[in-house]
């Protein structure tokens, strides 16, 4: 659990830890240690947090019990619900037969014979090889460690008919999630912004302080991704 920080050892341990991150960077730029490209991010995110024993102020001893049961309950599924930061829980059968009829439809998935993790580390190395060749280009970091297919899941569609499941297939574990994050950096800097929303909350906010006049259309994208 987490509980708040006295101002003082909060701004201490920022500092520490904004020591340690200059000091990884630096040993990195030297090539005498490889570093997790998110550590900053990770680092950061650490000290605004306080491990203690006690227990949170917000969850009493019998909540606390209820979601333990919660979470041992092999009969139901809990997936956040989708664009929301509620979660719906569901039947664990019933999360299955949506899962499974999500990843037979033909449009959106193909079957596999094999699985094609070696191939496409093969082929990010070879590109990064390439990439590297370059006398001006951008430096990636070479793939280290272990590797696998992308984690398939479904959260809730609350706001649909049947509560159908929106599938979503976290690239983290996959080869190409590195690369992809260190793509992101020289290519950010040519992305127009100047018709970019950040999230929903700027949209609404745009809307109540223009009072734009006329018909406000939304268009939904069906398939971003096709198959060949």
């Amino acid at each position: 659990m987490y509980s708040s920080l006295d101002p003082f050892k909060k701004a201490e341990k920022t500092a520490k830890l904004e020591l340690l991150i200059r000091n990884l960077c630096e040993l990195h730029k030297k090539g005498k240690i490889d570093i997790n490209p998110d550590i900053k991010e990770l680092l950061q995110a650490e000290s605004t947090k306080h491990r203690a024993h006690g227990h949170s102020s917000l969850l009493t001893a019998k909540l606390h019990q209820a979601a333990k049961q919660l979470c041992e309950n092999n009969d139901i599924v809990i997936r956040r619900v989708d664009k929301s930061d509620l979660f719906v829980i569901l039947n664990h059968l019933e999360y299955i037969d949506k899962v499974d009829s999500l990843l037979q439809g033909p449009s959106k998935f193909l079957h596999v014979k094999m699985n094609p993790r070696e191939e496409i580390r093969k082929k990010v190395t070879q590109s990064i090889d390439n990439a590297n060749a370059s006398r001006d280009g951008v430096k990636f970091s070479p793939l280290q460690g272990h590797y696998e297919p992308g984690n398939f899941y479904g959260n809730g569609k609350t706001h649909k008919p049947g509560h159908k499941l929106r599938h979503i297939i976290s690239q983290i574990p996959t080869p190409t999630y590195q690369l992809a994050k260190q793509l992101n950096d020289p290519i950010t800097p040519f992305i127009p912004t100047i018709h970019a929303l950040r999230s929903t909350d700027e949209f609404v906010d745009i809307l109540r302080n223009t009072n734009p006049q006329g018909i406000l259309a939304s268009l939904d994208i069906e398939s971003l991704w096709t198959l060949p």
